[in-house]
């Protein structure tokens, strides 16, 4: 067979594909929502995207974007959709300066690499609500945008952070797909639809393909699929298993925490301590804190003596005789000149002062390298063992501690998916070369 037959007749059979895939989305998303109206519950969907070329953090420009969606219930791609900016027909035309014929174009995006997973998001949301099987939630990661674009269109979809990306099965399964660029062709539809079908319908799918394109189904095809749905389930068994031996009764029964981001929408909170010295053992004495106009105050009595400079600060000190704390306004309240701007001494100020030299002459500068989780203590001391026997370098440990990544977290990431420290690693921009470290370290200590 000619090469030029065997693109006519893929074209042909990748047609079916799409359709077939099409057809078991939509059988997807109506058993999701029997699933869940016999529960009583919420439609759950889970979304992620993927791209041909892996991002850096920085820059962004794959040719091609696939995402899917999943429904909690039936752990079925209930919906999915693909964004390519590269045609080779149009490409080959246009290189020559010629009027490109008319024919099927793969090229459906012309926008930004980055800003292919929300229109995704949207689509695929309207598809599903088009077909009266509207998302009640999505999971998904902490992409602001997407958020944002999503409720311009749907006001009461409710959002959940994904928990270790439930879509990374899928969505890497349609990376590896792309990596040979068939962005630039129609094979990526066919290719992607037929990872949809294998997700949905299982190994089966071949022989059901074989019968729309009025083939025989085979004797062959239909053993090898066997053997195949054989295997994947002893690889589903297996997991659950682990599962069980971590304490976990699912594979979402554990939240990794997601990137800590700075995309405006946060909230910030301002506190203030007045102690009774100067040294890390030192009694609090005072809390004051902010929150937008919201002002929190509380004072504790001691029975303690108050070092001198403290109490030239603050004005408080403590009367043994009365058993009362005592604070004088005359020594209080001194008014400290900073980069331009007056901070107060006093608790109540202080912490307002505080909140208006941030906004005044920090926020601009602050980025996501100076954000800690509140857990970075203790998620930094978790990795100890490791660090002082030089099996991982203090640097990885301290960037996973910030986020709030424990040693534990990367186990459950572990026994989730042989790949899923790997996946994580890439989420947080950290070299992947330390995965193998990791996974060697626990598979010894097993």
């Amino acid at each position: 067979m000619s090469k030029s037959c065997s693109k006519k007749h893929e074209k042909k059979i990748g047609k079916i594909f799409v359709s077939a895939a099409e057809e078991s989305c939509k059988n997807a998303q109506q058993l999701e929502k029997e699933i869940s109206a016999d529960k009583e519950l919420e439609l759950e969907v889970s979304f992620d995207a993927g791209w041909q070329k892996q991002g850096s953090g920085f820059n962004y420009n794959s040719l091609t974007g696939h995402a899917s969606m999943i429904g909690k219930q039936t752990g079925k791609v209930t919906c999915y959709d693909i964004r390519s900016k590269s045609c080779k027909f149009c490409e080959h035309h246009e290189g020559k300066k010629e009027t490109v014929p008319s024919h099927d174009c793969c090229r459906n995006w012309y926008g930004s690499s980055k800003s292919m997973e929300p229109d995704m998001a949207v689509s695929m949301a309207h598809k599903m609500n088009d077909n009266e099987c509207a998302i009640d939630v999505i999971h998904a990661d902490n992409d602001s945008t997407t958020m944002l674009k999503l409720k311009l269109d749907f006001e009461n979809l409710k959002k959940k952070d994904d928990q270790n990306h439930t879509t990374k099965g899928i969505t890497k399964s349609l990376t590896e797909l792309s990596k040979r660029h068939y962005g630039g062709s129609q094979s990526l539809a066919s290719r992607v639809s037929s990872a949809v079908l294998q997700k949905n319908e299982g190994y089966n799918y071949l022989e059901q393909m074989n019968e729309a394109a009025l083939l025989s189904p085979g004797e062959y095809t239909k053993s090898i699929a066997k053997k195949l749905n054989t295997e994947k389930l002893k690889r589903r068994i297996k997991r659950q298993s682990q599962i069980a031996t971590i304490g976990l009764s699912d594979t979402e029964a554990v939240t990794i925490p997601s990137p800590l981001k700075l995309d405006g929408t946060e909230s910030f909170t301002f506190f203030d301590l007045e102690t009774t010295g100067l040294s890390r053992i030192s009694d609090i004495t005072q809390i004051g804190a902010v929150n937008d106009k919201k002002l929190y105050q509380s004072s504790f009595y001691l029975d303690v003596i108050f070092q001198l400079k403290p109490q030239k600060v603050t004005g408080i000190t403590c009367c043994l005789a009365k058993n009362k704390m005592c604070v004088h306004v005359k020594g209080s309240g001194n008014q400290i000149a900073y980069v331009g701007l007056e901070y107060s001494a006093q608790r109540h100020r202080s912490v307002q002062s505080l909140q208006h030299l941030f906004h005044q002459k920090m926020k601009n500068n602050c980025k996501h390298i100076d954000l800690h989780s509140i857990y970075y203590c203790s998620c930094k001391s978790s990795y100890d063992r490791l660090v002082q026997n030089k099996t991982v370098s203090r640097d990885t440990c301290i960037r996973l501690a910030k986020h709030g990544i424990s040693l534990s977290h990367l186990q459950i990431a572990n026994s989730r998916d042989s790949n899923g420290i790997k996946l994580l690693l890439q989420e947080y921009n950290i070299p992947t070369k330390t995965a193998s470290i990791f996974v060697s370290a626990f598979a010894t200590e097993q």
